[in-house]
């Protein structure tokens, strides 16, 4: 059995590390780490193969932006890109994927980009939709739930924020670097190159990075294709049936 695993937020709770099963699927199992990080978790539970292989696969392409959102990039410059499963809260700062500090972040730089935009998915609502609706403004495009894959946008975005107060491997931050475009991300795990950072939790850093960003336009350093990676892994698994 080959395991991809993207994060480790969380050790495994007792109960479960103490069963037989759990023991012997560290003992015989083959696990992918996305990470450093989290290859180090691995093995730190007892894993005994362990590889470290990005879970980045270059697409063919991108897709276009939708009509919506090419319309609110042609009026809106720069464009602000932020991606969240939902608005839920977290413990460093007011939403676990940082929406809410990117509104604000946005809003105080609309003071030196005057027409900035900002351009939110988000895939459900969440316990804190309701303080994000009050703040909409029309500087402001939220595509709920929306039909096309957010990394569509990249083509007109100026910039892609990542906030969140902790992270898997963020494959927004690699769709980025893929398409050139700057990326500010917090440092609550470690990031991609060339990826500009700010202290979690600290909205008024996410500001100053992200006005720094879009002064700057520095694009991160393309990812690497893992797809012959993976396959390496999956034959080095054949060597044991």
């Amino acid at each position: 059995v080959i395991f991809t695993v993207h994060s480790l937020r969380k050790p495994p709770p007792e109960r479960l590390r103490s069963r037989r099963e759990f023991r012997l699927m560290l003992e015989r199992g083959v696990f992918i780490a996305t990470a450093t990080h989290v290859a180090q978790k691995l093995r730190g539970l007892g894993a005994r193969r362990v590889f470290e292989v990005s879970s980045y696969i270059r697409p063919k392409s991108f897709p276009p932006p939708r009509r919506t959102v090419k319309k609110f990039a042609e009026e809106h410059s720069p464009l602000v890109l932020t991606v969240a499963h939902n608005l839920r809260p977290g413990t460093r700062q007011r939403d676990f994927y940082g929406v809410l500090d990117a509104l604000d972040a946005a809003e105080k730089l609309r003071g030196e980009f005057r027409s900035l935009g900002l351009l939110i998915y988000l895939s459900e609502p969440g316990p804190l939709f309701a303080e994000l609706e009050k703040r909409l403004k029309p500087w402001v495009l939220l595509r709920l739930g929306a039909p096309e894959p957010s990394w569509s946008a990249l083509g007109v975005a100026d910039a892609l924020v990542r906030a969140t107060e902790s992270d898997t491997t963020a494959i927004s931050l690699l769709e980025a670097a893929e398409a050139g475009v700057p990326a500010v991300a917090s440092n609550a795990v470690p990031r991609p190159p060339g990826v500009y950072l700010y202290e979690v939790g600290d909205p008024a850093a996410l500001a100053a990075v992200l006005g720094r960003a879009l002064r700057e336009r520095r694009a991160p350093e393309k990812p690497e294709d893992s797809f012959l990676q993976v396959l390496k892994v999956y034959r080095h698994c054949l060597m044991f049936v």
